[in-house]
């Protein structure tokens, strides 16, 4: 088991499209995980999230939870937030269709945004005692209305339509607040693949 100083943060940069965001939208932050070739149970820990960006002399670190996702060969998707150490549950089953949903934060914009902003970075530490390699993929979506409280927003696990909700939205859409999505983040996903070293924390 190599120790916790080896499992260095693993930085994931992209763009902002050239939509400004108003005033008062909060941002929806969402990461998603695939694991190719992935037959057997395995358990991914993502800690030490941080969102860094600038624009204009402002700069913004935003910190986010803590996620674990569990994959085993049981049929059962359970997807939850807990408040007490504020972070992200998911158990799924391997090996299902698309992405499933790995870590998300959201962030009130006061004063909002101009577009275009460059070098966008979501920073994060991840452990696995398994090993092997994933993809890590993650966006940013606008919203007009929205919540920090997490477990209101309804957000949906998995890529697969097989379960819940059973539609083509991606992994990590908040079903709940999904109307409200409006012009603002990036232009598709930022992906990068990750070595998952078998460390401890």
């Amino acid at each position: 088991m190599i120790p916790s100083a080896a499992c260095l943060p693993v930085s994931n940069s992209g763009n902002f499209d050239g939509n400004p965001v108003s005033p008062g939208s909060y941002m929806w932050f969402t990461s998603t995980i695939s694991a190719p070739g992935a037959s057997r149970a395995m358990r991914v820990d993502m800690i030490n999230s941080i969102i860094t960006l600038r624009d204009g002399n402002t700069t913004y670190r935003i910190l986010g939870p803590n996620m674990r996702l569990t994959l085993t060969s049981k049929h059962v998707v359970d997807l939850h937030f807990k408040q007490y150490r504020d972070h992200w549950r998911l158990q799924a089953p391997f090996g299902t269709a698309g992405e499933d949903f790995l870590n998300a934060m959201a962030y009130r914009f006061d004063r909002g945004l101009h577009g275009g902003i460059k070098n966008v970075a979501w920073s994060a530490k991840f452990f696995s005692q398994s090993g092997g390699r994933i993809r890590w993929r993650w966006s940013a979506s606008a919203y007009t209305s929205f919540t920090s409280r997490y477990r209101q927003l309804d957000v949906k696990p998995l890529d697969d339509t097989r379960y819940p909700p059973y539609n083509a939205d991606r992994a990590g859409t908040p079903e709940a607040y999904k109307q409200f999505a409006t012009s603002g983040g990036t232009d598709g996903a930022v992906g990068a693949s990750v070595d998952l070293t078998p460390c401890r924390r």
